[in-house]
């Protein structure tokens, strides 16, 4: 029986070490959501993910205890009018970076479940491709007037 129990522990030892090795290949710095003011039911959210490893990762969607609906937009340009496209996927390749700031992609986060003031935090959970999720912390701030005429 003992060595059973010893068997097993080592089978599941070589999975929790994967699991940290995947969290690991992906860093979020910089991650905040602008204040909206309390009418408005709709937040937006900027972060940098960099991809540290040689593979390629798919961020799939993006969810929030804080949010009803959480969705991943691209603002463009088109006959000088902007636009915001949905997306449903993004792939972050290898070895690369994607930053999410206003004007370019973005997180569209609607009815908050609370107040979204400045210096509130809120959590994001990231699911990437091969299952796995990773929570960010957020802070709201002020969305400044340079930065939001670009949004």
């Amino acid at each position: 029986m003992r060595l059973f129990f010893y068997s097993f522990i080592m089978m599941l030892l070589p999975g929790s070490a994967q699991l940290s090795t995947d969290t690991s290949i992906i860093e979020v710095t910089n991650a905040w959501i602008s204040e909206s003011p309390p009418s408005v039911r709709v937040n937006a959210a900027y972060m940098l993910i960099k991809n540290t490893s040689d593979q390629d990762i798919v961020l799939n969607k993006v969810e929030s205890p804080d949010f009803e609906r959480v969705e991943m937009h691209r603002s463009k340009i088109r006959e000088d009018t902007a636009h915001m496209e949905l997306q449903g996927q993004l792939e972050i390749t290898a070895n690369s970076q994607l930053h999410f700031k206003p004007g370019d992609y973005h997180l569209m986060l609607f009815n908050p479940a609370r107040s979204m003031r400045v210096g509130a935090m809120s959590t994001l959970i990231l699911y990437l491709s091969g299952g796995r999720q990773i929570e960010v912390d957020v802070i709201v701030k002020k969305l400044n007037l340079e930065q939001s005429h670009k949004h």
